[in-house]
């Protein structure tokens, strides 16, 4: 661990975090896919941006505002 850091620090950061991992996002590909989405990268991108908004705050993990989000990107 780097000098200044200490380990609650990290552990309450960490505890709270909207989602822990991809896997707890409250939409996935299967979904988008349902909604006009087509496999492949741009996929892969949205779903990544999605997540990184969630963890950043600027987007509540339920479905509706990431469906929301996602089909703006394709419209």
């Amino acid at each position: 661990m780097q000098p200044g850091f200490e380990a609650q620090t990290i552990l309450n950061a960490y505890a709270a975090l909207p989602i822990k991992s991809s896997k707890d996002l409250a939409v996935d590909g299967g979904m988008l896919i349902k909604h006009g989405f087509k496999p492949g990268p741009k996929l892969g991108q949205t779903l990544h941006q999605l997540e990184i908004a969630v963890v950043s705050g600027d987007l509540a993990n339920d479905q509706a505002t990431l469906l929301k989000a996602a089909l703006n990107e394709i419209h």
